[in-house]
């Protein structure tokens, strides 16, 4: 059996290459939707049609938040 302070080291330890094993793999993911964000504004750019419609859809789901969050009751 381990002592109590050597099972401390031990667990910090691991909890510790987690947490470098995570904040690796949340930088991968994150830096993936940025790159797809950029291609989709890059091409967004190009078709403005479809820019001023995805604009007023992002203004009407806004607003209807705003609306939920203004009549929801306050606990």
């Amino acid at each position: 059996m381990l002592s109590p302070c050597i099972a401390t080291l031990a667990s910090r330890r691991h909890t510790d290459a987690t947490t470098v094993a995570d904040t690796g793999n949340g930088t991968l993911f994150n830096l993936g939707v940025a790159w797809v964000a950029a291609l989709a504004r890059h091409r967004m750019g190009r078709m403005q049609r479809m820019a001023l419609w995805v604009r007023r859809l992002t203004g009407v789901v806004f607003v209807g938040l705003g609306l939920r969050l203004a009549l929801a009751s306050r606990v």
